[in-house]
């Protein structure tokens, strides 16, 4: 037979020793009275056992009189009766206890570096959010119990209450606010204090990147890097900046160079700013190439994330400049194993995330001050668009799905999913504009012998030296791609051999 659970209900109440121990009967049910050995005070302690839930509940009465310990067990039986009439898990804890149990274990996961401060922050940011939907929300507000939770029901409104707080607002940041909620229910959930009803109330079709059709255009990417050398000139304007200008020279140039490397690898923003000088596995200044190993990153495999480090090649851009080996070479301030390679100006070993984010916000806000595309583009784009710039080149490439998943740390089904449109257009092209000439010779029974086709690929060798040459010449400084698609596809093919 199972050992029945029991839980503790209030500070102090353990199972000890039980004395003067005296059954009593509230109606249908049955409960002892006791107090304990070794306790000075005598105070009298109520003891009960649930069926419906397979519960022991043990309570302070928090008096030493039998008389008046009596009458407080009639009063805590009469309303446990109610709630499990009404159909309330006794056992489970309130809204509130959840919250704090679950922030033990955030604290406990920063106690073990597992998550990092910030981490630990946005999810309280989030739950507190959530929070203030619940206490309003709900009958009994945040003293409701988590077992009493309906995932499909309690958490319908909390986007219009959202939208009533902003009104600009994303569906994809309601959903994170609630994907933090889920955490906290889904820890009591697995200690047993609700079952899976509870859960569900996350919407997972919102995706960080809705209408990714606007956003994979290159010239929004340019449009961003051209905002930033407008932005540099303001730098001192802008009160929340350092007043020294050298210091805000670094930030700037901190900021471009994280927007054209994440351009030309494709990794995510936190990857670049964990990087460290250690994770600099090869760095070949002559040849502009650079290995790297991101230590502190998640890898999207067969649609599973997890916590698990990848290798990167990072090559030049076709101007031949490779950004990270230029902030490396020119800019990085500190160069010892355990210093960040974008580390903060005093600080090697002070990640300069907090500090990108402040400078990153204040040219945003700059650029909404503007007029035309700065204004319309900086509404939107953030660093991590910069992948999408990697991986929407990459497909134009007619790369294939698993390679581009690989130097992503995506699924190859993830990239399908969210570059569904690129997949049936410009890719399409390319294949078709590659295969093309053979097929027609084929359809038409003319197909060429093996010296012709060596003989027109010798010639095709040729022309891709001059395509390659004009391509170079037509890159601007920061890499800012204007070259047409066809272009493209012949430099990547050449690249390949």
């Amino acid at each position: 037979m199972a050992k029945k659970k029991k839980v503790r209900l209030a500070r102090g109440a353990g199972a000890g020793y039980e004395k003067n121990k005296t059954l009593y009967r509230f109606g249908e049910q049955k409960a002892w009275l006791y107090q304990r050995e070794g306790s000075r005070k005598g105070t009298w302690y109520l003891r009960f056992y649930i069926a419906k839930e397979d519960l022991n509940i043990r309570k302070s009465l928090k008096t030493a009189s039998l008389t008046e310990a009596r009458s407080l067990a009639f009063e805590e039986l009469s309303s446990i009766k109610a709630d499990v009439k009404a159909g309330r898990k006794i056992g489970s804890q309130t809204i509130t206890e959840a919250i704090r149990d679950y922030q033990k274990v955030l604290d406990e996961k920063v106690a073990r570096i597992l998550i990092k401060k910030r981490t630990r922050y946005i999810h309280n940011l989030n739950i507190e959010r959530v929070r203030g939907y619940l206490a309003s929300a709900l009958r009994l507000g945040v003293q409701t119990k988590v077992g009493d939770l309906d995932g499909a029901r309690d958490f319908k409104g909390y986007w219009d209450y959202r939208k009533a707080q902003n009104s600009a607002i994303s569906g994809y940041s309601v959903n994170h606010e609630l994907a933090s909620f889920h955490l906290v229910v889904a820890n009591a959930e697995k200690k047993g204090f609700c079952g899976k009803s509870a859960l569900g109330f996350v919407d997972y079709s919102f995706q960080r990147t809705a209408g990714r059709a606007e956003i994979q255009d290159e010239g929004d990417y340019e449009v961003m890097l051209l905002g930033m050398r407008k932005f540099k000139g303001t730098l001192s304007d802008h009160k929340e900046l350092s007043r020294k200008k050298e210091i805000n020279i670094y930030y700037y140039l901190l900021m471009r160079h994280l927007f054209l490397v994440a351009a030309h690898c494709g990794a995510r923003t936190g990857e670049l700013l964990n990087l460290k000088n250690k994770h600099i596995k090869r760095l070949d200044a002559q040849s502009q190439q650079v290995d790297v190993h991101f230590e502190d990153t998640k890898t999207d495999l067969r649609g599973k994330t997890r916590k698990k480090g990848r290798d990167v090649f990072v090559g030049a851009s076709l101007k031949g400049i490779n950004y990270l080996i230029r902030w490396i070479k020119e800019h990085r301030r500190f160069d010892s194993d355990d210093d960040y390679v974008f580390s903060t100006y005093t600080r090697g070993k002070s990640s300069a995330k907090d500090a990108y984010y402040l400078y990153y916000k204040t040219l945003c806000k700059y650029l909404k001050t503007q007029d035309g595309d700065y204004n319309r583009v900086a509404a939107y784009f953030d660093t991590y668009h910069c992948r999408h710039f990697y991986i929407t080149r990459a497909i134009e490439f007619g790369n294939s799905l698993e390679v581009i998943a690989t130097a992503c740390g995506f699924s190859a089904a993830t990239i399908a999913r969210d570059y569904n449109h690129l997949l049936g257009s410009k890719a399409g092209k390319i294949i078709h504009a590659a295969r093309y000439e053979r097929i027609s010779a084929l359809e038409e029974g003319t197909a060429l012998s093996a010296e012709q086709e060596e003989d027109n690929a010798d010639k095709k060798g040729g022309a891709e030296e001059v395509s390659a040459h004009k391509a170079d010449d037509s890159i601007s400084k920061d890499g800012v791609i204007s070259v047409d698609v066809e272009s493209f596809r012949t430099l990547s093919e050449k690249a390949s051999i």
